[in-house]
């Protein structure tokens, strides 16, 4: 590449994303992970095999979402076909705790994300179908333009937003990768990142750990010495049409934020605002004994409970859901076996509409039962403590002895 051309103009494309600047305010192992594989392609490019083994594990074992761009990182590794076996097996070898333990728990190597037990309904953990433009040949086809032009940062159409120079330089940059060399390595393990990512559910925060590379490879067409003006003025006429909805968003959270650290607002009122726990938390913070457990029920927000917790909530509250559909009228007195002593629990109402590659008997078996067979049993087993819009909290009745 011509210098650091590209790495600027790579930073440019991610700092106009509002996909990758989401991240960079919150906790998360998105970024983490897309700095792993970062690190695991330059070391790939150098030839370091240990470096590349220790990136390449870290990147996987902080989220599979990495796979497919690790593996292009491999494909295009400056090593023999040897050293990269030797190389992936010590990578392999970073991961395989995590496996060994859900083997050793009876579980799926790669559980929570495969294997959950038959209770009765199928329990998947991420339907395909929920997220993006179709999955349909044609949809596919489109992928490209509709996860760029299309998507929305608040609904399941992709669930963010890359800038649209993205689809300015893409073509140009498959083009600049015809002669051998970085441009085209980069492009490879970009390219086999996408193809990974548009197999699963296509929503463009699994996007993230291939976003790096991806930069840099579009970025490779503009760092040529002998690209086209034209094609830097079309470059910088998207990125600048995409910054208000990329970057607006951002700028109107980040003034939020910035006025609870002067003092405009306090931290409370802006938590309240973009928390629908907080009333709930709160009052368990200040109320609920110092050893109490709580068992988080349809409920996302557990970072700021100072207690201790079991269940919780990840996509579509598949924990909750899956214990009751395992325990069903004996959930309650499953949690106190469990050692919960209280539960948080938020209404939740699932929206049949929302899910329609589902039948109708399929989603009222494992969306719609859990929810009513929670409710009766806390309705008569728990006692209710607190309330506060959406959110409850119960004491649950003692354990048997």
């Amino acid at each position: 590449l011509s210098g650091h051309r590209a790495g600027t103009i790579a930073l440019l494309l991610l700092g106009t994303s509002w996909t990758f600047l989401a991240e960079t305010a919150q906790i998360g192992t998105d970024l983490p992970t897309a700095l792993a594989v970062l690190c695991a392609m330059d070391a790939a490019l150098r030839g370091e095999r240990r470096l590349l083994a220790i990136a390449a594990g870290a990147a996987i074992a902080f989220k599979y979402t990495a796979f497919g761009p690790i593996a292009g990182v491999f494909l295009v590794a400056n090593l023999s076909w040897k050293q990269r076996l030797k190389t992936a097996l010590l990578a392999t070898a970073l991961v395989a705790p995590w496996w060994i333990r859900n083997v050793a728990e009876g579980l799926h190597p790669l559980f929570p994300f495969v294997g959950w037990p038959n209770v009765g309904a199928p329990m998947v953990f991420q339907h395909l179908d929920k997220y993006g433009a179709g999955r349909g040949l044609m949809d596919f086809v489109r992928l490209p333009w509709n996860a760029i032009m299309t998507a929305h940062t608040d609904n399941f159409r992709f669930l963010g937003r890359l800038s649209p120079a993205f689809l300015v330089l893409a073509p140009f940059a498959v083009f600049a990768a015809r002669r051998p060399g970085n441009t085209r390595r980069l492009c490879i393990a970009a390219g086999l990142g996408c193809l990974a990512w548009a197999m699963g559910p296509h929503w463009l925060r699994y996007l993230l750990p291939t976003l790096p590379i991806m930069a840099l490879a579009v970025a490779a067409a503009l760092a040529e010495p002998r690209s086209n003006p034209g094609l830097l003025a079309g470059t910088i006429l998207a990125g600048v049409l995409g910054v208000p909805a990329n970057i607006g968003p951002i700028v109107a959270d980040t003034g939020d934020r910035v006025a609870v650290v002067l003092g405009r607002e306090s931290k409370d009122a802006f938590l309240s605002r973009h928390i629908s726990a907080h009333g709930a938390v709160r009052w368990a913070n200040l109320h609920l004994p110092a050893d109490a457990r709580v068992a988080m029920l349809f409920s996302w927000d557990r970072a700021h409970l100072e207690r201790r917790q079991i269940l919780g909530s990840v996509e579509d509250h598949t924990p909750t859901r899956h214990w009751i559909l395992d325990h069903k009228n004996q959930s309650v007195q499953a949690l106190t076996e469990a050692g919960a002593s209280h539960a948080i629990l938020r209404r939740v109402r699932f929206i049949e509409r929302g899910y329609p590659f589902l039948s109708e008997s399929v989603f009222k078996q494992a969306f719609e039962r859990p929810v009513q067979t929670l409710n009766d049993a806390l309705l008569m087993e728990a006692h209710l403590l607190f309330q506060d819009g959406q959110h409850r909290v119960y004491a649950l009745p003692p354990k048997n002895e």
